[in-house]
C-alpha cells in the first residue's frame, strides 16, 4: 500500500478466532524459568494447559498464560474442545560458546575517531582466549593484551595502545590516517581484519573538535552511564575535545569525548570536524527575525555547541568553546525581557529571562555556520465557533513501521502488530482533530517507508507544530504472567510537556476505562523536542489479552480520538 496523505485508509484489525499458539512461533530455546504463551482461540470456550483452565479475559478469544519451564525440552499443549496447539520450548543451562576469530562488531573504532597528534590512542577488540592479536595504526603496531583468564576459545577482551608522534602530521590540519588493522594468530591460522571507521589526527596547532551527527546527542555526567544523562547537544552543534574515556555499550568498546564543561558525549553520536578553520566559533552578529507568534535570533560566526535548560521562565544557554563580539543586551525585546552574560573558561553562558506569560517553547538549530535560537508564544484562543483547535498545528507520530513492527500482540503474526495499531489510532485521531479545526500531519501514512527516529524529529523541527504526539502500544519481557498488566503510560522530557501529559492521561483513562499512571519524565528520543510539548504515549499492552482486544476495536479508537482531542484542548486553553 502506497498511501498519500489525502487518501482514505481502511485498517483491517481483525485476528483469527480459532485455536493457535501465536507466541512462541515454532519451537524455541530460552534461558528463563517460565514463558508467557499467547494465542487466539474460539471465544468463550474453555481453554486449558497442563490440566489447568486458562481464563479468557476478553470476548474475542485472545489468551495469554505463563508456563513454568524445566531444564531441557518442555512440550506445551493448549487444548480447547478437542482441538490442540503445541509448541516445544527448550530451557537451556546458559553459557557462551567459543569463537575462532575477532568479533567484527568489537573492532574499535566502529565510528570515526578524532585524536590529537601526540595522543596515546587506546585500542580494543574481542577475540578468542589464548589468541595472539596485534593492532596497527599509522604505521605503528602493538601486541594486544588479553583481559583476565578464560578457557581457550572463549570470547574475551583484548586491549592495547599506540603512541602517536606529532612530528608526523601537519600542524595546522586534520589528517585521515585510515582505520586500525587487527591481525589474529589462533590455532595456527592467521587472519587480518580492519576496523570499519577511520582515525583523524588533529595537528598540534588545531583544536580537536567534534560535531553532533544526530538530531540530539546525549551529554552525560558519567561516560559509562547513560542514566547520567543531563542535557542534549543538537545536530550540528560543535564542541572542543578536552579528553577521552574508553567505555562500552552493548559489549563493544566505544569512545566518549570529554567536553569543556567536564561532561561527555559518545563518539558514535559525533563526527570529527575535518576543516581546522571551523573549530573556533566567533559570534560577530545576531540577526532577529519575527513571525506571527515566534522570534528567531541567528548567531552568525560558527556552529557553536549550545546546551540549554529551561526552568520556569529562565532559559540558560551554555555556549561551548565560543567567543562573542556582540552586545548581548540587544536580545532584549517582547519575548526576552532581560539577558545576563557570564564568561566561562572556554565559552560563555547567556541567562535569558523570558516573558512571564505565554512562552510555549524554544529551540536551538545549528547549520550553515550559524546557531539559531527560536522562541514561540503560547497559542491564543480561536474565535471560530465549533473549532477550538483552529490555527493549531499538530504532528502525530505513529511509532515503528515497515520492517520494524514494534511489539507483536496476542495474535502474533496473524493479527495486527504495534505498528498497525499505532497507525490506526493516528488516523482516527487525525480525523477528529481536523474536525476540531487543527492542521494535522503525520510522520508516516503507511508501512511502505522506513522512518527513522532522526527523520521523525527533523520533520517536526521543519514543520514546527504546536503539539507533537508519538503514539505507541506497550510490551514487556514474555517471561511471566501479563494478564494483570493493564495500564497506559505517558512519557515526557521537557517541563513544557508536563501539562499535556497530565491532560491526555486524564482524558484517555476516563474515556477508555483504563488504569491511569503518573506521567513519567524520561529522555526518549522523540520527547526531547523543545519547541513544542512533545510526549510519547503508550495506549495499552499488546500482550494483555483484554487490552489487545480493546486496542483492535474501532469503537475504542473513536473514544481514544475524542479523548485526545479534549486533552489537547485542555492543554492549550
Amino acid at each position: 500500500m502506497n498511501t498519500s496523505e489525502s487518501e482514505a485508509v481502511i485498517h483491517d484489525l481483525s485476528f483469527p478466532q480459532t485455536l493457535q499458539i501465536c507466541y512462541p512461533q515454532g519451537n524455541i530455546t530460552v534461558g528463563d524459568s517460565s514463558i508467557y504463551i499467547m494465542g487466539t482461540s474460539v471465544p468463550e470456550v474453555p481453554l486449558s494447559v497442563r490440566g489447568q483452565e486458562i481464563p479468557q479475559m476478553g470476548t474475542k478469544g485472545a489468551f495469554g498464560t505463563a508456563v513454568a519451564l524445566d531444564y531441557g525440552q518442555n512440550t506445551i499443549t493448549i487444548k480447547q474442545d478437542g482441538a490442540t496447539s503445541t509448541v516445544v520450548v527448550t530451557r537451556s543451562g546458559g553459557g557462551t560458546g567459543t569463537i575462532t576469530q575477532i568479533t567484527r562488531a568489537s573492532l574499535f573504532p566502529t565510528t570515526e575517531l578524532g585524536v590529537d597528534s601526540n595522543e596515546l590512542v587506546q585500542l580494543a577488540c574481542v577475540g578468542p582466549s589464548g589468541a595472539s592479536i596485534t593492532a596497527t595504526l599509522g604505521g605503528k603496531s602493538v601486541t594486544m593484551t588479553q583481559s583476565g583468564t578464560a578457557s581457550v576459545g572463549m570470547p574475551v577482551a583484548f586491549s592495547g595502545s599506540i603512541q602517536l608522534d606529532g612530528a608526523n602530521y601537519p600542524a595546522d590540519a586534520i589528517t585521515n590516517i585510515g582505520g586500525v588493522t587487527y591481525t589474529i594468530n589462533y590455532n595456527g591460522a592467521t587472519k587480518t581484519q580492519n576496523s570499519v571507521a577511520s582515525v583523524y589526527v588533529a595537528g598540534r596547532d588545531v583544536t580537536l573538535t567534534v560535531e553532533a551527527n544526530q538530531y540530539v546527542a546525549s551529554v552525560l555526567k558519567e561516560a559509562g552511564d547513560d542514566g547520567s544523562f543531563d542535557v542534549s547537544l543538537k545536530s550540528g552543534g560543535r564542541a572542543a575535545v578536552m579528553g577521552k574515556v574508553m567505555t562500552s555499550r552493548g559489549g563493544a568498546s566505544v569512545n566518549a569525548y570529554k567536553l569543556s564543561n567536564g561532561q561527555y558525549v559518545l563518539g558514535s553520536r559525533m563526527n570529527v570536524v575535518k576543516e581546522s578553520s571551523k573549530c573556533n566559533p566567533l559570534i560577530t552578529e545576531i540577526v532577529k527575525t519575527t513571525g506571527s507568534d515566534w522570534e528567531q535570533y541567528d548567531f552568525s560566526g560558527g556552529q557553536s555547541g549550545v546546551l540549554t535548560k529551561l526552568v520556569e521562565n529562565v532559559l540558560t544557554l551554555t555556549f561551548l568553546d565560543t567567543a562573542m563580539e556582540y552586545d548581548h543586551n540587544l536580545l532584549v525585546g517582547d519575548m526576552i525581557t532581560a539577558v545576563d552574560k557570564k564568561l566561562t573558561g572556554d565559552g560563555f553562558v547567556l541567562t535569558l529571562t523570558l516573558a512571564q506569560e505565554g512562552i510555549w517553547g524554544y529551540d536551538i538549530v545549528h547549520e550553515n555556520e550559524t546557531t539559531s535560537l527560536y522562541i514561540r508564544e503560547k497559542p491564543k484562543p480561536t474565535n471560530v465557533y465549533g473549532k477550538p483547535l483552529d490555527g493549531i498545528k499538530i504532528l502525530l507520530d505513529p511509532g515503528h513501521g515497515e520492517a520494524d513492527p514494534g511489539a507483536l500482540g496476542i495474535a502474533g503474526l496473524t493479527g495486527p502488530d504495534e505498528a498497525d495499531l499505532n497507525l490506526a489510532v493516528a488516523y482516527t485521531a487525525k480525523f477528529r482533530l481536523e474536525q476540531l479545526g487543527a492542521e494535522v500531519s503525520m510522520t508516516r501514512y503507511d508501512d511502505d517507508n522506513r522512518v527513522s527516529l532522526d527523520a521523525r524529529n527533523f520533520q517536526s523541527q521543519e514543520e514546527r507544530p504546536h503539539i507533537f504526539l508519538s503514539i505507541h502500544h506497550n510490551s514487556a519481557a514474555l517471561v511471566r504472567d501479563m494478564k494483570d498488566v493493564q495500564r497506559m503510560e505517558v512519557y515526557y522530557h521537557e517541563d513544557i510537556a508536563l501539562n499535556m501529559s497530565v491532560q491526555l492521561m486524564h482524558q484517555l483513562s476516563q474515556g477508555l476505562g483504563r488504569n491511569a499512571t503518573e506521567p513519567d519524565p524520561s529522555y526518549y528520543y522523540v520527547t526531547r523536542q523543545t519547541f513544542a510539548p512533545a510526549i510519547l504515549y503508550e495506549m495499552g499492552f499488546m500482550i494483555n489479552p483484554l487490552e489487545y482486544e480493546r486496542s483492535c476495536d474501532q469503537i475504542t479508537m473513536i473514544k481514544a480520538a475524542n479523548a485526545i482531542g479534549q486533552g489537547l484542548i485542555d492543554t492549550i486553553f
